[in-house]
């Protein structure tokens, strides 16, 4: 990967992890509990597992797939422009 590459591999991961503190902050200290999570799969996790242990292994796992798509979209540079579409989506 070139270090152009990896800098975007970066910013997805850094995404993860914000996303993960900020559900985790919502969750627990909000005071709407797990009706503030859209994600009825992280919401499920979350109400049997807790915030902390759920969303560690949640966007763990978040972080794994966004190092392995970059990866894979390194061999096809045509694939760089729909990462900038998912950014872009998920940010919003």
């Amino acid at each position: 990967m070139t270090r152009n590459e990896k800098l975007k591999c970066l910013y997805l991961i850094l995404l993860q992890i914000l996303d993960g503190l900020l559900t985790y902050w919502g969750v627990e200290y909000t005071g709407y509990g797990t009706r503030i999570e859209g994600n009825p799969l992280v919401r499920m996790a979350i109400e049997n597992a807790g915030a902390a242990t759920a969303l560690f292994w949640i966007k763990g796992l978040g972080c794994c797939a966004c190092y392995y798509i970059c990866r894979a979209m390194s061999q096809i540079k045509a694939y760089w422009e729909l990462y900038w579409f998912v950014a872009g989506i998920y940010t919003c």
